[in-house]
């Protein structure tokens, strides 16, 4: 084995671009790359998702090993659970260090817990997935800052720009003999997506970087659908935080629209974005997102730590901010903040499966090894 390998653990960070694991010091001459996929997830009593989740999910593993073959680098997905498993797994490796992202939620924060006390502070590095801003100091109490307030704390803090804004040209080549591979769904025996989603978005950070790029050149308006969308790739971080929050800053004007109604939605939709993701930011800082993720709770592909208020919902109340317009309902939001379906049928939550299938028992992928 070479001398310094690391092991990389994805979660809600399936991206390339702007993901500080890629880009951390020293840097190994060896890196294996693993998603894991935790029994609960394929408990069929859980419904933990469904088959257009799944669906959104496998799309963004594949897109993701893609761009890791094509640049020296793979993708291992296994089944387990991961206190367990990437100790393990390390150790047969032979890596120096294990790198992740700290995730919002109780699993997962007592996971990298057991993590840490398996491999000890000096072999876990765990890093803040794209955050908006530098540290910010934190209040004598958490209670005493209120959203609007920590908008306005943002105001006077620099604004932290995307690592990078294109795809790396190398990685670190994989730990020779290292296990490699993504098994199929129907190995897994995972529901599969129903006929009516044959129009649903499409997982993974190529076709999420190819919106972006349609909406900076004006090829496509923005609208609300698109703001959540770019969510749901966000949940899963094919993009980041700071990629988002960058693209709906930079366009000022929607590029080829004449017609004003177009152009106030597209704004709207641009600032429901950044409000979403500041509000997100303002959770994580509180540290409330773990709160918003109940005991128990699965939730591989994000967005349990709850949105953004709409316009007249009663949580408004206490964010004080009285030039939020999207709490004075100043802008054209609809009435809650789910996917749900749009009149033209261009947004579509699949209804969640009844699937009863036998599910491989643990570790079932990882044993192939």
């Amino acid at each position: 084995m070479m001398a310094h390998s690391d092991l990389v653990w994805l979660r809600r960070d399936l991206r390339l671009i702007d993901n500080e694991l890629f880009a951390c010091q020293p840097r190994a001459e060896s890196m294996l790359c693993v998603y894991v996929l935790e029994p609960e997830w394929l408990d069929p009593e859980s419904e933990a998702l469904d088959g257009g989740q799944w669906a959104f999910l496998w799309e963004s593993l594949m897109a993701l090993r893609g761009n890791l073959l094509t640049r020296g680098s793979d993708l291992l997905v296994c089944v387990g659970n991961p206190a367990r498993l990437l100790p393990e797994l390390l150790r047969r490796i032979g890596a120096t260090r294990l790198i992740t992202h700290d995730m919002a939620g109780e699993n997962e924060q007592r996971t990298t817990q057991a993590l840490r006390e398996a491999l000890g502070a000096e072999r876990l590095t765990v890093l803040s997935d794209s955050p908006l801003f530098a540290a910010l100091s934190r209040p004598e109490s958490n209670d005493d800052m209120s959203f609007g307030a920590f908008v306005e704390r943002t105001r006077d803090s620099a604004l932290l720009e995307p690592l990078t804004v294109v795809l790396p040209v190398s990685l670190p080549p994989w730990p020779e003999d290292g296990p490699r591979g993504l098994p199929s769904m129907d190995s897994l025996s995972l529901p599969r997506q129903s006929a009516a989603d044959v129009n649903a978005l499409s997982g993974g950070e190529d076709a999420a970087q190819a919106r972006l790029q349609r909406l900076a050149a004006g090829d496509e308006p923005w609208s609300l659908v698109t703001s959540r969308e770019l969510l749901r790739w966000r949940d899963l971080g094919c993009l980041s935080r700071r990629q988002l929050y960058a693209a709906s800053r930079d366009v000022e004007s929607d590029a080829g629209t004449s017609d004003p109604r177009e152009a106030a939605v597209g704004k709207a939709a641009r600032q429901f974005l950044r409000h979403e993701l500041l509000w997100g930011e303002y959770q994580q800082w509180r540290g409330e997102a773990n709160a918003a993720t109940s005991a128990g709770k699965v939730d591989p592909i994000g967005g349990s730590e709850g949105r953004y208020p709409a316009p007249g919902d009663a949580s408004c109340d206490h964010l004080e901010d009285s030039r939020n317009p999207l709490c004075a309902g100043e802008t054209p939001l609809p009435a809650d903040n789910g996917l749900d379906a749009t009149q033209d049928g261009s947004l579509h939550t699949p209804t969640p499966s009844r699937d009863k299938r036998e599910r491989p028992a643990t570790d079932s992928w990882y044993d192939r090894y």
